[in-house]
């Protein structure tokens, strides 16, 4: 019993089960017990809740309300979520026995806000917007430390004012004597902004459509969002004084461990991929791809190890990074700036891994393998259309044109490298090419346990890249 709710564990894990956001599902959940829960007036209650899983102990916050014997959702009932919003907007917190759900402003709460609505489905957490004044990001996995979403938005905010992104309002922790967690994030809402993914997919078909083309889709905005990137970088690593963010020299010890991930990387997708190849899981024209692919696992195995060498010791630094850098996490604002968004990282990995310093061009070579990807999923769309050879072929020379202009934006001519970075640009092109190549075997992996119908897309990139002997950065992906 506490704050008034008693619930069975079968019966948090029914509801937890049916919900998208719960991301431990395929962990074997056991049981679930109620932490504590702080009263949303007569409406329903927040919930702490400890999952046990086969591999560990997760805490979700459940929004909850109960008529007759059933659990719902309490954020889908009007009266629920007008006491959320009252609460917030008069920076009051909701209280339970020994447990506060507690708003803090960054300036003065405003004190009136208006009425609350759910955003759309989401796969990891929920997202609430007032009217068209800010939006909430409710955190459904509950961690204790600073959360990095929470922590990298404050810092942009106010202390290194970086215009592109949405200014953090307010947050709200759970508070209570056992510890404490951010429970969700207030930001200003964008009006009539659209996410970069939506932005390049319509523009890329339109384009690979079109027999004569005055402009390349997307490469100009390419060019920008890489000025803003490069902007973003600087801005995290603006402050020496503080711990948290300022950069640190990258050594070779470092450089060897990003290797490591490279090859368990490679690893887990190429045996993954065997395993499926060997099931007879994949379609025919994936089964003929896979065994290219796995033709060529020593071949990637080599070219890391060249990679090594070529780096040597100019490294660049290790700072704090988007760490979850693609078209999905930018949004172009109705006057057509682009403004960073979720700086959560990887939802699935534990707090202080999204919170780990790493070089800057893991963000880089994420926002590179998105331009893959759109340029696949584009050409996917047009192939009846124009043919699949017509559709290869513009989809490659278009990826390649995204990838030199974002990198034009980001590393322009005639200017030295931000000191974040490996200080030749031979070396720089090195680093890159071998974050490019932990992501695009991360893709490959995620797609076979996933999405196998999109396992095309990073194998084509495996067979790409791994083809022939290759330096730098190049398009080929």
């Amino acid at each position: 019993m506490r704050g008034d709710i008693e619930l069975s564990s079968e019966r948090l894990l029914d509801f937890l089960t049916t919900r998208r956001w719960f991301g431990a599902k395929g962990r074997e959940p056991r049981s679930a017990r109620v932490v504590d829960a702080v009263p949303v007036g007569d409406a329903g209650w927040i919930v702490r809740v400890d999952v046990t899983l086969r591999d560990g102990i997760e805490r979700y916050q459940l929004t909850l309300s109960i008529r007759g014997d059933e659990l719902h959702e309490g954020l889908e009932d009007e009266t629920f979520r007008d006491v959320v919003r009252d609460a917030i907007a008069k920076g009051v917190a909701l209280a339970g026995p020994d447990v506060r759900w507690a708003p803090e402003w960054i300036g003065s709460p405003p004190h009136e806000l208006p009425a609350l609505r759910l955003a759309g489905t989401e796969y990891s957490n929920t997202s609430l917007i007032f009217g068209d004044l800010a939006i909430m990001k409710l955190f459904r996995r509950l961690e204790r430390g600073d959360h990095p979403e929470a922590e990298v938005a404050r810092f942009l905010t106010t202390r290194a004012h970086f215009p592109h992104i949405p200014a953090l309002l307010a947050e709200v922790h759970f508070d209570s004597p056992g510890g404490g967690e951010v429970a969700a994030i207030l930001q200003r809402f964008l009006a009539g902004s659209r996410d970069a993914w939506s932005v390049v997919i319509e523009r890329g078909r339109e384009g690979m459509r079109a027999r004569r083309r005055a402009r390349i889709p997307f490469a100009a905005e390419a060019a920008a969002l890489g000025e803003v990137t490069r902007a973003m970088h600087v801005a995290l690593a603006s402050d020496e004084r503080d711990a948290a963010f300022a950069p640190e020299p990258a050594t070779a010890a470092d450089l060897a461990h990003w290797a490591s991930a490279v090859r368990e990387a490679s690893d887990r997708a190429l045996t993954t991929l065997e395993r499926s190849l060997a099931s007879g899981s994949l379609p025919g024209d994936v089964a003929d791809d896979a065994k290219t692919a796995l033709g060529r696992r020593q071949a990637a195995s080599a070219r890391i190890e060249g990679w090594l060498a070529d780096i040597g010791d100019d490294v660049g630094m290790r700072m704090r990074h988007h760490g979850d850098y693609h078209l999905g996490q930018v949004l172009e604002s109705g006057a057509g700036a682009f403004m960073v968004i979720d700086f959560e990282g990887e939802p699935a990995r534990p707090l202080e891994e999204r919170r780990a310093k790493h070089s800057a061009l893991r963000d880089v070579a994420g926002m590179l393998r998105s331009f893959a990807y759109a340029a696949a999923t584009c050409a996917d769309a047009v192939r009846e259309e124009i043919g699949e050879r017509n559709a290869k072929r513009r989809a490659a020379r278009w990826e390649r044109s995204l990838r030199e202009a974002f990198l034009r934006g980001y590393l322009p001519e005639g200017r030295e490298h931000p000191p974040f970075l490996p200080h030749a640009r031979a070396r720089l092109d090195v680093l890159l090419e071998l974050f490019e190549v932990e992501k695009l075997f991360y893709e490959l992996s995620y797609e076979l346990n996933n999405r196998p119908t999109w396992v095309w897309i990073p194998l084509r990139g495996v067979i790409s890249r791994f083809r022939t002997r290759s330096s730098g950065a190049r398009g080929d992906s």
